[in-house]
């Protein structure tokens, strides 16, 4: 690990305490672990029809125990429950098939 990968792995644990949101990361296998994120909410466009979702975008720590590690997501099965709104009812999320972002700290997730 560079110098540069160990100051992102120690800062990330501050970054999702300061600015997360709890949500719930769901395995395939039915484990449920609860973890904090920084949840971007992205405002639909208005070509999007009415029933769509609005766009959800999560970081959070690569790490398998205080977040999600990047080598243990599977994206066709695993889950995300977060609210669209902070405060909100939760609804469960797909995760799309591909990370935003990734570096030994976080990851960037986004949602469908």
């Amino acid at each position: 690990m560079t110098d540069f990968d160990a100051i992102i792995t120690d800062v990330s644990p501050v970054f999702t305490e300061v600015f997360g949101e709890s949500i719930v990361y769901r395995k395939a296998t039915g484990a449920t672990r609860t973890i904090s994120a920084v949840v971007h909410r992205m405002a639909t466009e208005t070509r999007v029809t009415p029933q769509a979702r609005p766009q959800i975008e999560i970081e959070v720590q690569n790490n398998a125990t205080m977040g999600i590690a990047a080598s243990e997501i599977n994206f066709s099965t695993d889950r995300v429950t977060v609210a669209y709104q902070r405060g909100g009812t939760a609804q469960t999320w797909s995760i799309a098939p591909t990370f935003v972002s990734e570096d030994a700290g976080m990851i960037r997730l986004s949602l469908k």
